[in-house]
């Protein structure tokens, strides 16, 4: 039974560790991991998401924390976001723009990748913030473009969609 992903957030929601695994897991069609042992003393074996999560540490996608945990309902980063999402579509490293606030962090070469393929951008030309948390609306615009989607035209028919920003929309 693979857990249900919630899509009743609101875009300037910030998203969870497990709720982005699960996401991804799922939108990449990845099979749940079984008969694995506890890995993270944070997320027991009976958890749900146990095999989707697992399953993506055992693709390579995701680790925890050098404390031994994985730290589930954590709001994941900026940083955390681009990383896990290079590594799951498996982009080669590429050199692109190196922004000011990312220079020797442990995600630069990641985030420069993901610039490279376009599918980021920052606050600016030189602040890429990757210890802020990442936003629905942030995560699906960075989704959308590396997925190289075209963002719908028109009137969206979500909850919120009067609150999304004209750059998250494609305008």
């Amino acid at each position: 039974v693979q857990p249900a992903v919630s899509h009743a957030a609101t875009v300037a929601a910030n998203v969870t560790r497990r709720q982005f695994t699960l996401e991804l897991a799922q939108q990449l069609r990845l099979q749940p991991a079984t008969g694995v042992p506890q890995t993270f003393k944070d997320l027991p074996q009976s958890d749900p998401a146990f095999g989707l999560i697992m399953a993506a540490h055992q693709a390579g996608w995701i680790s925890g924390y050098p404390d031994g945990t994985f730290r589930p309902e954590n709001d994941i980063t900026r940083a955390e976001f681009v990383t896990v999402l290079v590594k799951a579509l498996k982009l080669a490293p590429k050199s692109g723009q190196v922004f000011a606030d990312t220079q020797g962090s442990w995600a630069q070469s990641y985030i420069s990748t993901a610039a490279a393929y376009g599918i980021v951008s920052g606050y600016g030309a030189t602040h890429f913030g990757p210890n802020d948390l990442i936003t629905r609306e942030q995560m699906t615009a960075m989704v959308v473009r590396a997925a190289k989607l075209t963002p719908v035209s028109g009137e969206l028919s979500f909850k919120d969609a009067a609150t999304i920003d004209a750059w998250a929309r494609g305008d």
